[in-house]
């Protein structure tokens, strides 16, 4: 009876424990504001939708993978509709997502993306070496750092007069807004009535240029005065565009009613929203999800039942006068040819990593299309070649180079989507 009563008493200050650890501290933190539409912070896009609704004009909080765009029954119009999404996402985009997505805007709609470049809001902070990625996947736009030369000597160099080429920056980081102007370069429609539009950073940001020489036509409709590089850009794809602002804080609560912000709204919705058609905000991936409500989940009642007759089944189990509710089972089983296959697939994938998989097939692809191009078969890319190709969508191009690109770095890369893509690209090539 002693030791029942020890075990017990041991069992509950395991739960006590237990408790602690997930329980976490009561003290208030500062919580960052992200850029959503039911977002009432400095950060949100509240202000702007409901002028939207004030307006007239339909809106949604689109929470669901971009798949979720085509044939929504919130989106009436397939056509003629205003995707608004912000970069750095907070949820990743995924590859087969990606894909639907340029279907959409191929098929006549519009998506604006700003994206948090030229500037660092607090909550861009927390993104992730995908953010680049995911950007020119969406856009077709390259986007690389600006150098500039420093006058200070490099102890690394021979010539003590040789200046060393660090990256362009701006702002400071004081953690408070710096805001910063947008003018307009052309008498794009877009831009029409447009003095100027505002946006703001709150740490030091680099400066970025564009490198579009491997894609379609850009126009550029809007510079920074302060660096003179390009802030807003247009893109065609097929039947739709693709609006890009190098800001993540134009359309925020706190900065809409900035000089002409609310013109540049004023002068996408006049000029690209069709009869019918809705204006979309990209929640999902700003961390807004159908798919899971927390609070909901953990205010069910049916959770803490749940919880209360494990605790109970446990304790039981604990003080019983057995250590084990049933009979220890014969876990032998007859050995099967599958067996052997796994054993032997799970071999080689120890021995051999996924980047050294991937690199073997695209040296197979090359060497194929070496053969075809009477070129030295010896497994190096033909990435000049491929770009002359009509046939081969530059989209798919830029995704095969950047799936390769991540090959080289020894990035995770899924195995099944570079199949996926290879075997695209041989489908297109012919």
């Amino acid at each position: 009876m002693r030791d029942r009563l020890v075990t017990f008493v041991g069992a509950l200050l395991a739960l006590f424990v237990v408790y602690g650890l997930f329980s976490g501290t009561t003290a208030p933190q500062q919580t960052v504001t992200r850029p959503t539409s039911i977002e009432q912070g400095d950060n949100g896009y509240f202000a702007v939708q409901q002028w939207l609704v004030g307006a007239g004009v339909s809106t949604y909080s689109l929470r669901g993978r971009f798949s979720n765009l085509a044939n929504n029954a919130e989106i009436p119009s397939e056509t003629g509709n205003i995707l608004v999404t912000t970069l750095p996402y907070s949820r990743p985009m995924r590859e087969i997502e990606s894909e639907s997505l340029l279907d959409w805007i191929a098929a006549g709609n519009t998506v604006l993306v700003l994206a948090a470049i030229n500037e660092t809001p607090d909550w861009s902070l927390t993104a992730t070496p995908a953010f680049f990625d995911d950007l020119q996947t969406i856009t077709g736009i390259r986007f690389v750092a600006l150098p500039v030369e420093s006058g200070d000597p490099d102890p690394a160099s021979d010539g003590a007069g040789e200046s060393i080429r660090t990256t362009l920056s701006q702002f400071e980081d004081t953690g408070t807004g710096q805001e910063y102007e947008i003018v307009p370069r052309t008498g794009h429609p877009l831009m029409r009535n447009i003095r100027s539009m505002q946006a703001r950073s709150d740490f030091r940001s680099s400066v970025w240029g564009t490198d579009v020489d491997h894609y379609e036509l850009i126009l550029e409709l809007a510079t920074m005065p302060e660096t003179g590089t390009a802030v807003v850009w247009q893109g065609q794809f097929e039947n739709g565009q693709v609006i890009t602002v190098g800001s993540g804080t134009l359309l925020t609560n706190s900065m809409i009613a900035s000089a002409d912000n609310r013109i540049f709204v004023a002068n996408l919705i006049q000029q690209n929203l069709g009869d019918g058609a809705t204006v979309i905000f990209d929640d999902l991936h700003q961390g807004l999800s159908n798919i899971y409500d927390p609070e909901a989940f953990f205010s069910d009642r049916r959770l803490h039942y749940t919880i209360y007759f494990i605790v109970g089944l446990w304790l039981l189990y604990v003080v019983g006068s057995s250590n084990r509710l049933l009979d220890p089972q014969d876990m032998s089983m007859q050995v099967r040819q599958t067996d052997f296959v796994e054993a032997t697939a799970g071999f080689i994938k120890r021995r051999m990593s996924d980047a050294a998989v991937g690199m073997w097939m695209y040296q197979l692809w090359f060497n194929d299309l070496r053969r075809q191009m009477h070129l030295a078969i010896n497994g190096e890319p033909v990435w000049q070649e491929l770009g002359t190709l009509k046939t081969l969508d530059k989209r798919l191009l830029a995704k095969l180079e950047r799936q390769y690109r991540h090959l080289t770095e020894e990035k995770k890369i899924s195995l099944i989507e570079l199949h996926n893509t290879i075997h695209a690209a041989r489908k297109a090539i012919g």
